[in-house]
């Protein structure tokens, strides 16, 4: 068997957004010769298109960062995520599991509420405090 390297992932996936709205996965491996490079999620492998797509950055030294770039971030994007990686040598997988949250912003919503012209509530009269026949 001629020399080379498993693939391996010295340290933890990484996720960010970027300033656009897309969102990258980036894997940090090692290998030698240049594995292949497969993106799943769930189960059903990923293909390039104009959401999704691939990069592969060489760091020098059979270093590597495999990138997935997921543009237009929609909810249904949440769920599992694997980078496989495959050479002669051996193969080796990182999961993501992406969890998108809502980043309520309670300044636009003021903001929004004055404009559309919405007041805060008023009283009436002074709220009286009473209890039921059952004590509470």
């Amino acid at each position: 068997m001629p020399e080379g390297k498993a693939p391996h992932f010295p340290q933890q996936p990484v996720a960010r957004q970027n300033d656009d709205g897309s969102l990258e996965l980036e894997c940090f491996l090692e290998a030698q010769p240049v594995p292949d490079i497969k993106w799943f999620y769930d189960t059903t492998e990923l293909k390039q298109d104009q959401r999704f797509s691939f990069r592969l950055d060489n760091k020098g030294n059979d270093a590597y960062s495999a990138i997935l770039q997921i543009k237009d971030l929609a909810d249904s994007d949440a769920g599992a995520y694997r980078c496989a990686i495959v050479n002669p040598h051996g193969k080796g997988n990182a999961n993501f599991n992406l969890k998108l949250t809502v980043d309520l912003k309670i300044e636009s919503y003021l903001a929004w509420f004055q404009i559309a012209g919405f007041s805060a509530p008023t009283f009436v009269e002074k709220p009286q405090i009473s209890s039921r026949d059952d004590g509470q």
